[in-house]
């Protein structure tokens, strides 16, 4: 046997031990430890929000809530109405700048870089004012 060296048995025994201390280890470790950074709220109500929501702070008012089968429907229906804005002021400006400059595609990409901006801007304002407006 060589010095420094360990056997065959001994290496695995170390690695048995490591492999039950880590199962150990993981065990004991409070929640903190293992990815669990916030307690749960001592009121249920509370706890309603989801992993990936931020909470809610006093200026932020009160949550929307839609709970009705109609309202939903709405909410769908507006939503659509805002994609759809979004894609006309899109799809209108590629045209105008094809009708008028059919040979500039640099033009043309200016014309869609600007109209998709704007198709945004547009998107965000109709589905935050009235999509997603309060109660």
């Amino acid at each position: 046997m060589r010095l420094g060296s360990d056997s065959d048995a001994t290496q695995a025994r170390k690695t048995v031990a490591a492999s039950r201390a880590a199962d150990t280890a993981a065990e004991i470790l409070p929640a903190d430890h293992m990815g669990a950074h916030t307690a749960a709220p001592a009121d249920p109500k509370e706890n309603r929000r989801g992993p990936l929501t931020p909470p809610r702070g006093p200026l932020d008012g009160p949550r929307p809530v839609c709970t009705r089968s109609d309202a939903r429907a709405r909410h769908q229906l507006q939503g659509l109405v805002a994609f759809f804005a979004g894609l006309a002021l899109s799809s209108g400006a590629l045209a105008v700048a094809h009708r008028t400059l059919p040979e500039a595609p640099h033009v043309e990409l200016g014309a869609l870089i600007v109209a998709n901006a704007a198709a945004t801007a547009l998107r965000f304002a109709l589905l935050r004012l009235w999509v997603f407006r309060g109660p």
